[in-house]
Parts: C-alpha cells; sequence; structure tokens
C-alpha cells in the first residue's frame, strides 16, 4: 500500500497519516482505522442498512481525504482533517453500537454529502483557475464556513455520547453518596 509521502502539509494531516491511511488514489479497504480494514467489520456491524450506509459514508470520507490531499489551503485542510477525523470516529462508534446508527442517519445522508459536494465545487473551481469576483466569493465563503462544519461533525460524535455521560455522571455520583455515607470520603 503506498502512502502519501510526505505530501501532507503541517496542517495536521501526518497525524491521519500516522494511523496508516493511505494513499487516497491506491486501492484500499472502505474504512482506515489503526490500519485495520473494516469492511469486515462493516459487515458484522449489523443489519444491512447500517452496513450500507457505514459504507457510504467510508466512500464520502475516502473522498473527502482525496480532496483535501489536492487542496493547498492550510486552513481549509486543517478543518477538513477535523471533519474526517469526526467521521471516521462516527463509523467506529456505530459499528460499536449499531443501535446508534439511527442517531447518525441525517449527518450520513445530508451533512456529510452536502459537504463533500461543496468541496468538490471548490476544488473544480480551484483547479480551472477560475477568477472573477463570484469565484473569489465563493472559494471566500467556503473557507470560512469549513471550520463550522467540522465543528458541526465533531458535535455530531459528541451528541453520540450524550447517553454515556449522563450514564457516568449518575453513577459518579450515587458513588460518591455511598462513600460520604459510609464516611470515606
Amino acid at each position: 500500500m503506498e502512502e502519501c509521502k510526505g505530501r501532507c502539509a503541517p496542517s495536521g494531516k501526518e497525524k491521519m497519516h500516522e494511523q496508516s491511511y493511505p494513499h487516497p488514489k491506491a486501492q484500499r479497504p472502505a474504512v482506515v482505522c489503526g490500519g485495520a480494514g473494516v469492511r469486515g467489520a462493516v459487515r458484522g456491524a449489523g443489519s444491512g442498512d447500517v452496513d450500507e450506509m457505514l459504507a457510504d459514508i467510508q466512500q464520502k470520507l475516502d473522498a473527502l481525504h482525496a480532496l483535501n490531499e489536492a487542496l493547498p489551503d492550510p486552513e481549509l485542510s486543517a478543518a477538513m482533517t477535523r471533519m474526517e477525523k469526526a467521521g471516521r470516529s462516527i463509523v467506529e462508534t456505530v459499528e460499536a453500537s449499531p443501535a446508534k446508527a439511527k442517531q447518525v442517519r441525517r449527518f450520513a445522508n445530508y451533512y456529510l454529502p452536502d459537504a463533500v459536494n461543496v468541496l468538490e465545487q471548490y476544488a473544480k473551481l480551484a483547479r480551472q483557475g477560475v477568477r472573477g469576483e463570484n469565484a473569489a466569493s465563493i472559494r471566500a465563503e467556503v473557507e470560512r464556513n469549513a471550520a463550522s462544519i467540522a465543528t458541526a461533525f465533531e458535535n455530531q460524535l459528541d451528541a453520540l455520547y450524550a447517553a454515556e455521560s449522563m450514564d457516568l455522571s449518575a453513577d459518579l455520583t450515587v458513588l460518591q453518596n455511598m462513600m460520604k455515607g459510609q464516611g470515606l470520603s
């Protein structure tokens, strides 16, 4: 498997490659997490709908990764790296808990595809060297909004853990109260 031999800008992309993300043009499994292909893990995740959704997310994340490699803007690249990292973490979370798939349907069907589409259009303008007021305005708007899109992806990931966080908080409160009642704290 070919790696992205130093082509990554120091915008955080190199951290993505530390997890053995192959070069976007290389043949690779649907998901790349810690160097392990996830296609097999996706098959074990649950229903066919979940498997299909996860495979589609992976395809979009692979496209996002390839776009990130092709675009030179360091700030945009940092936001795209955040998007990809959150997206891959979302996939890992749903693989581990397929019941959470329902929570990411809107992300899978709207947010991620729309973000990739916008970034593909941005890349197309950049490749074609389109100049002019309208093109400059579009590029500036994409660059301005990329960080907020990345934050939305991260918030989607965080939302998957809301129930666990509340359960843990409640468990800790009970434990603290028991220890106080026993005179141990």
